[in-house]
């Protein structure tokens, strides 16, 4: 099944991170393998200001790395991002969401449970956009957030919706160059940081 291959796909790219052969169990096995990652990535980009530094956990919950999030179909659209948003607080609530194991993890992260979370329970404007961007790739014509609720019959706080239904016919894949969470990501302007960085070693 194609949604049993986007999230083994999630898991091996994940393994390969944090440089072991497989993820078992629980994630909280392997926080120290998560910290440790997240700090020698925070070293390589010089990372001194708290709001830009990579986080290994939120109110106790580790963070576990997201490489990428997909509705778990046959994807016909990718966007790629820089990396996760980190919000204190509601980052650990998305986590528990997720579940405490590694299975229960790349399930979340390749259905449509964790849009439902981040648009209905963090409200977040990002996929709002992402909606928007959406609509525009599939009909041809821009149209505001408010256009769209009207096109399809939804209230204000429905914007889920349209987006569960532009992709159950145009399965998304969102991607993370860096599949850490941090607040706002800044580094130096320095082209061998960037070329100098395999995500994936």
């Amino acid at each position: 099944m194609k949604e049993e291959k986007m999230k083994r796909e999630f898991l091996e790219l994940t393994a390969s991170l944090l440089e072991v052969e497989r993820l078992d169990g629980h994630i909280e096995d392997y926080s120290n393998m998560i910290e440790t990652k997240i700090n020698e990535y925070n070293i390589f980009f010089d990372l001194n200001k708290e709001m830009h530094r990579f986080k290994s956990k939120d109110k106790d919950i580790v963070l576990g790395p997201v490489p990428f999030a997909s509705t778990g179909n046959n994807v016909k659209v990718a966007l790629m991002g820089l990396n996760p948003k980190f919000d204190k607080g509601h980052v650990a609530d998305e986590k528990i969401s997720a579940g405490t194991t590694w299975d229960q993890y790349s399930d979340f992260y390749n259905s449509q449970r964790t849009f439902n979370f981040v648009m209905n329970e963090k409200h977040s404007d990002y996929y709002q956009k992402t909606t928007k961007l959406l609509h525009a790739l599939m009909t041809g014509k821009v149209e505001g957030i408010s256009s769209l609720r009207r096109k399809y019959n939804k209230l204000a706080n429905c914007d889920y919706d349209i987006f569960n239904e532009l992709t159950s016919r145009n399965p998304i894949l969102l991607t993370e160059f860096i599949p850490f969470h941090s607040a706002e990501f800044a580094t130096n302007n320095n082209e061998d940081y960037i070329s100098g960085l395999n995500p994936l070693k």
